[in-house]
């Protein structure tokens, strides 16, 4: 960290981010107008102007003036990324500044954290520490989660101790290390003592604190739900985009995603974009001067849901196909996400508002037609090309199946009087039938 740019490789320079350069120009007086400044290599007009607009929000820069403002100054002499700078300072605002710059820590090592295994046994055993250390998963995320593993292993007796935790947990202790290091330095920078960090408890009111400061600083990273799980959630700051939970996220131990999260980045995996670290917040707590500037606030483009209970496998089947081979031409075609539990029974809708009624009614109709052919199919099987063959004496299908020219038919309830040579009168317009048995 420092109070002023120093010579370094072209590489970092290169790789700084745009608001963290914007912010250190305008905090060293270098230039006035930052899109007129001869860059080594020029970040695009576009991304500089985002610069400036996200430190706007951020209080960094006067919303007028552009110019840099006393909590700028305090954000550049920091040295760390403009955001996490603003949930340091609101830390310190809501008196929980030892938790929040532990947080801080463990945010600058967040990807390396875990120990990563191609032992199925080991990831089982990851994947175990994950749940183990997820602090109520529907209220703190992975923030606090990453709090917790950082106070747990703070109040472990360096050495041989801390080392067994760390393999015992799945843990790299090297990046703990980097963490602790990375706190010290913050402290330094603020001019504070280091506090003994095995003074530190959670409780509910704390977590939401810690929650409103993340928020204070990651707002503009906020995402919402898109229903079920899976169907993952809508990126605010880029829009028709999508991004999915990541996998190791806590956010996935819960039975239902928070509608509103904010998360720390971005990973592309394979084409997919992931979120990482992400924590669920109230939209209570999102600044209003930044809602007011979006094109469609946040409200009107969460997702609600409308559930058809009660449906059995077969109109399941019918509805979606085989294997719900028929679930995606539906869900493009009504702009949604349907969730499917065969267990349960039910087809779930999530949509936003202004869609959810057409879309009901449109599967209403798709229910109320298969309805109809699946009651007409249990009276009635066509066996070979046209024929159609009525059981006429009572008896109820089970099973048919057909290949080429053999039929094979099981059917129970037949009465008692009815026998074999009864049976086979009725199939012959079908062929010469063999093997037919009845069964008390």
């Amino acid at each position: 960290m420092y109070d002023s740019f120093d010579a370094c490789p072209r590489a970092e320079i290169l790789c700084i981010q745009p608001s963290i350069a914007v912010l250190k120009l305008k905090h060293l007086g270098v230039v006035d107008e930052i899109e007129k400044f001869d860059w080594l290599e020029a970040p695009s007009l576009e991304s500089i102007r985002d610069a400036v607009q996200s430190l706007k929000w951020l209080n960094a820069l006067d919303h007028n003036t552009s110019q840099i403002t006393d909590t700028g100054r305090f954000m550049a002499k920091l040295g760390v990324s403009p955001m996490l700078s603003a949930m340091i300072l609101k830390g310190i605002e809501m008196s929980c500044e030892s938790h929040i710059i532990a947080l801080a820590g463990m945010l600058s090592v967040a990807q390396n954290v875990w120990w990563r295994s191609k032992d199925p046994e080991l990831r089982q055993l990851a994947d175990q520490k994950r749940a183990y250390f997820a602090h109520d998963n529907d209220q703190g995320g992975d923030h606090i989660q990453l709090l917790k593993i950082f106070l747990e292993w703070e109040s472990i007796e360096r050495g041989e101790k801390r080392s067994k935790w760390c393999k015992d947990n799945m843990i790299n202790g090297k990046a703990m290390n980097i963490a602790l290091e990375f706190v010290h330095e913050i402290y330094r920078q603020l001019n504070k003592k280091l506090i003994d960090f095995k003074s530190l408890i959670f409780d509910q009111n704390l977590v939401d604190k810690i929650l409103f400061c993340i928020t204070a600083g990651y707002f503009q990273n906020l995402a919402l739900s898109n229903g079920p799980l899976k169907a993952g959630y809508q990126l605010i700051s880029t829009e028709n985009t999508n991004a999915q939970v990541y996998r190791s996220s806590t956010i996935t131990f819960g039975k239902q995603p928070a509608k509103y999260v904010v998360y720390h980045e971005i990973l592309n995996l394979n084409g997919t974009n992931c979120m990482t670290i992400m924590c669920p917040v109230q939209y209570e707590w999102l600044p209003k001067i930044w809602l007011n500037s979006l094109p469609r606030q946040p409200t009107d483009l969460i997702f609600v849901n409308h559930v058809f209970k009660n449906l059995g496998p077969a109109l399941m089947s019918a509805c979606l196909g085989k294997r719900c081979a028929k679930k995606q031409q539906l869900e493009d075609l009504l702009d949604v996400v349907l969730d499917v539990n065969f267990e349960e029974a039910t087809l779930t809708i999530w949509c936003q508002n202004n869609k959810l009624n057409k879309a009901r009614l449109h599967l209403e109709q798709l229910m109320n037609l298969e309805r109809e052919k699946l009651i007409k199919e249990v009276e009635e099987y066509e066996i070979v090309g046209a024929t159609r063959v009525l059981l006429g004496e009572g008896g109820e299908p089970i099973l048919v199946l057909t290949k080429d020219e053999y039929v094979k038919v099981i059917v129970k309830g037949l009465p008692t009087n009815v026998t074999e040579q009864d049976i086979e009168k009725k199939f012959q317009i079908c062929g010469k039938g063999k093997d037919i048995h009845l069964r008390s």
